[in-house]
C-alpha cells in the first residue's frame, strides 16, 4: 500500500484491467462514432513513459494509442489537446503541479473559448 503523501506508484501491485476495459473492447468503428457524438473538449495527457496499452500482450504497442488520438484530433480539431509530459504511468502523483498547471491551463482556454 502506498503512504499517505508518497508520490510513486512503485510500492503499488501491477494491476492489469479486464480487457473489456480496455480500448480494443471497442470496434473502431464504435470508437469513431462515440467522438463524433462527443460535445466536450478533451484535454488527453500522456506520460512518456507510460502505458500504451493495457493488454500485456500489446503492452508497448502504439497502434491503438496511435489510432485513439488521430480520431479525436480529426475529429475534435480545436477542441482536443494532447499533452505528453516526462515521466513513466504515476506522473500525476510524482510531479501534480507540473499536471495541475496542465489541467488548469486547459480548462482557462476551454472556457475562453466558450465563453
Amino acid at each position: 500500500m502506498r503512504s499517505a503523501g508518497s508520490s510513486s506508484c512503485k510500492e503499488e501491485p501491477q494491476r492489469w484491467p479486464q480487457p473489456e476495459n480496455s480500448f480494443d473492447f471497442l470496434s473502431r468503428e464504435l470508437y469513431a462514432h462515440s467522438i463524433r457524438k462527443l460535445q466536450a473538449h478533451v484535454l488527453f495527457i500522456k506520460a512518456v513513459h507510460g502505458y500504451f496499452d493495457v493488454r500485456r500482450e500489446s503492452y508497448y504497442s502504439k497502434e491503438s494509442l496511435s489510432f485513439m488520438i488521430h480520431t479525436l484530433k480529426s475529429t475534435l480539431k480545436e477542441r482536443f489537446q494532447f499533452v505528453e509530459v516526462p515521466g513513466n504511468h504515476c506522473v500525476h502523483m510524482s510531479e501534480p503541479q507540473h499536471v495541475a498547471s496542465i489541467i488548469s491551463s486547459f480548462l482557462q482556454h476551454k472556457h475562453m473559448l466558450t465563453a
